[in-house]
């Protein structure tokens, strides 16, 4: 009687223990995302400059109102991104670098793409179809 009772005690001790190991490992989770936050979103800045200028002179080439659209866009899937992998890291599924940070690699490239084909003087977003959609005239 007196062992069992003690196993049981242990066993209560374990869980009681892990319980505690697992709230203080959410807690560190917590912490570290959001000192990794704290340098991802003003390296965010550059990222959305490399994205910004081939939409603004792609969009004088064509109407404003699409690279706005566009710009939007990709700030949209940025932002799904980081709460995305916030969510994720804060659960202990992602390590907070890259939780934080694939946002800004991901954009980043798809901004050095436009860059590159921008200052070859190549088309990369043709916004002729929408043109045709949508016929906009341009005020005398």
């Amino acid at each position: 009687q007196a062992k069992i009772q003690t196993i049981s005690s242990l066993l209560k001790s374990i869980g009681i223990e892990r319980e505690i190991l697992k709230n203080r490992t959410a807690f560190r989770n917590r912490f570290e995302v959001e000192i990794q936050k704290k340098y991802s979103i003003p390296a965010a800045c550059i990222v959305f400059v490399l994205i910004g200028m081939p939409i603004g002179i792609m969009s004088r080439k064509s109407v404003i109102l699409i690279g706005g659209l566009f710009s939007l866009l990709l700030f949209v899937i940025y932002w799904g991104f980081l709460i995305g992998g916030e969510s994720l890291s804060d659960r202990g599924l992602v390590p907070a670098f890259w939780a934080m940070w694939t946002p800004n690699i991901i954009i980043g490239i798809i901004g050095i793409f436009l860059l590159i084909h921008i200052s070859k003087e190549q088309t990369v977003l043709s916004f002729t179809f929408l043109k045709k959609l949508f016929p906009f005239r341009k005020k005398n």
